[in-house]
């Protein structure tokens, strides 16, 4: 699968001597994810199951670690495909500032590894 390259400090689309830049594989799925964690749960109107659900569980005073962690972690398994893996995982999440940071490396089912972070 063919994408459109992301800055991932601004979100905007890579252009390179008025070329637009495209990525495939792992590049690709590791760019996917990110979007799915970065977007907050119902905000895109085409699809209001997308992103984490921030309201629900993220932003909620005294969220337990593991089920942040649960949550966090579906949200990767479905940006993934099918059969990928997730083989190491770190997450931190600031009550006081509400900054979640995630990162993920998934084992893909060719063998190959992603690495996904926010």
């Amino acid at each position: 699968m063919t994408d459109l390259k992301l800055d991932p400090l601004t979100d905007d689309i890579t252009i390179t001597q008025g070329e637009v830049e495209t990525i495939t594989g792992g590049e690709a799925k590791a760019q996917r994810i990110r979007s799915r964690l970065l977007t907050v749960r119902g905000e895109w109107f085409l699809d209001t199951t997308f992103g984490l659900d921030y309201h629900g569980v993220v932003w909620v005073k005294a969220t337990p670690r593991d089920v942040l962690a649960a949550h966090v972690k579906r949200e990767i398994l479905r940006g993934a495909d099918v059969g990928d893996k997730i083989t190491e995982f770190e997450m931190e999440y600031n009550n006081t500032t509400r900054n979640l940071s995630v990162v993920a490396k998934l084992q893909n089912e060719d063998g190959t590894s992603t690495i996904v972070s926010t």
